[in-house]
C-alpha cells in the first residue's frame, strides 16, 4: 500500500466493498426542506452539504457513498450543494442551529438535528446507530 492509499484511501479497497450506491434527493428550496423537516418524523433524514469546489468534500463524499447506500432503508439521502443553494444553506444552519461547514452532514429525527459531522468526523459517523 503506498502512501497516497494510507492518506486517501485505496480506490481498489473503495470499490470492492462499495454495496449499494446512495439514492441522492436533491435539495434545491425551502419548501424540500419543509418537507424534509415532516418527513424526519417517520423516517431520519440525512443531508450532506457538499462544495464542488473542495477537494476535501469531493473525497469525503466519495468515501460517504462507498458505504452509506446500504442503509437507503434506515436513512433519506439529501444531497445540498452550497454553490448552487447558498441561501437554503443558510437557512439550514439557521433552523437547525448547527453552523455551516462543508463537507457536512446532519441527521435530522423529528425536526431536529440528532447529530452532525463536517470534515474528516463525517468518515466516523455510524449509520447503524
Amino acid at each position: 500500500m503506498g502512501i497516497w492509499d494510507r492518506v486517501f484511501g485505496s480506490t481498489k479497497e473503495e470499490n470492492s466493498n462499495r454495496r449499494e450506491p446512495v439514492n441522492w434527493i436533491h435539495l434545491t428550496a425551502s419548501d424540500e426542506l419543509e418537507a424534509l423537516i415532516e418527513a424526519s418524523y417517520s423516517k431520519p433524514q440525512l443531508v450532506f452539504k457538499h462544495s464542488m469546489t473542495c477537494g476535501i468534500s469531493g473525497m469525503t463524499k466519495r468515501r460517504f457513498e462507498a458505504g452509506a447506500g446500504s442503509f437507503s432503508d434506515r436513512y433519506a439521502f439529501h444531497l445540498l450543494v452550497v454553490q448552487k443553494n447558498r441561501d437554503l444553506s443558510a437557512q439550514i444552519e439557521v433552523q437547525f442551529q448547527v453552523r455551516h461547514e462543508s463537507p457536512q452532514v446532519l441527521i435530522v429525527k423529528e425536526g431536529v438535528v440528532i447529530t452532525h459531522a463536517s470534515h474528516w468526523q463525517i468518515d466516523s459517523l455510524d449509520l447503524a446507530d
